[in-house]
């Protein structure tokens, strides 16, 4: 049987910023930025009857199509602040599935550009539908790196979809 070995907190996670050492309290806040640095990627999934899942395809790619001047969103208690995306752009998708449409959205977040991937894979009558965001956008310097939807996630999802 293996010995159960005791996690300790490091120094700094146990001391007010006050009472860290130049070097700890850069530590930690590194540890934040490296953490709100990330992508962080959301996956849906639905399942349709008849071809519901194919319109829902053909409803995709119109829309990747109708929407590339940008739009306006409103969510229920907020009508009067609506979120402003710029642009819609096609990208190279992954090719997974039956058929799979790939778009990224370029919004504005009280002045800051905000770039959200996503796709759509269809696997029959289920659609899986994935968002990346890199949350470095809404960090002081606001400058994420390049990013795109992780394409092992999708090749995993889409082995349990097969």
């Amino acid at each position: 049987m293996a010995t159960p070995v005791e996690a300790k907190p490091s120094a700094s996670s146990t001391k007010s910023m006050e009472d860290m050492t130049e070097k700890e309290l850069d530590d930690a806040l590194n540890s934040i930025t490296d953490t709100l640095g990330g992508t962080v990627t959301i996956v849906s999934l639905s399942s349709y009857e008849g071809d519901g899942a194919q319109k829902a395809m053909s409803s995709v790619s119109d829309a990747v199509k109708g929407c590339a001047g940008g739009f306006k969103a409103t969510s229920k208690g907020a009508k009067d602040d609506p979120q402003k995306f710029t642009k819609v752009e096609a990208e190279k998708a992954s090719g997974s599935g039956d058929e799979s449409v790939a778009f990224a959205v370029t919004g504005d977040a009280d002045g800051d550009k905000i770039v959200v991937h996503g796709e759509a894979v269809r696997h029959g009558s289920t659609v899986a539908t994935y968002y990346s965001l890199n949350l470095a956008v809404f960090l002081a310097d606001g400058k994420p790196k390049e990013y795109d939807i992780p394409a092992e996630l999708i090749k995993a999802q889409s082995a349990k979809l097969a």
